[in-house]
């Protein structure tokens, strides 16, 4: 059996994409203004984008998604 090489290039298509706004908007059931102020806020985890669009990682975008649903959940 031959040994399984990835190059590099291979390696940085399989690093996660950080998200923009609209997506992260869309995954959270949030506006896309609300998720600026949450960035700019710091309550969203988040970080510039060519230093002018917001992003998030997907990890971070889900875990705040859990947090609201946790929330939202002690509200009933």
């Amino acid at each position: 059996m031959e040994p399984n090489y990835t190059t590099e290039f291979e390696s940085s298509r399989m690093m996660p994409q950080p998200l923009r706004v609209n997506n992260i908007a869309r995954r959270l059931g949030r506006s896309e203004r609300r998720v600026r102020q949450l960035a700019k806020s710091g309550k969203l985890p988040a970080f510039k984008i060519d230093g002018k669009s917001w992003g998030s990682w997907p990890s971070d975008v889900d875990a705040y998604k859990q947090l609201l649903e946790a929330r939202d959940a002690d509200r009933f």
